[in-house]
């Protein structure tokens, strides 16, 4: 799925399954995160959940730990 933000890009979105498989956890998980406040961005549409692709990379950039 996408569609075009508003600035002209094209924003691509996807839904909890989607990021659930991309980051290697559970839908759970990603529900889990999204009602604690913990997890990435995500939109309301409607009745739909939709993750923006740069929401979830934004998010994963901040998880990142050095050593």
């Amino acid at each position: 799925m996408s569609n075009k933000s508003g600035n002209g890009t094209e924003a691509k979105c996807f839904d909890e399954k989607w990021v659930a498989h991309a980051l290697g956890v559970s839908v759970q998980t990603v529900r889990r995160w999204r009602y604690d406040g913990g997890g990435p961005d995500f939109l309301r549409l409607g009745g739909s959940i939709r993750y923006r692709e740069a929401d979830v990379e934004k998010w994963m950039t901040a998880q990142r730990v050095s050593s």
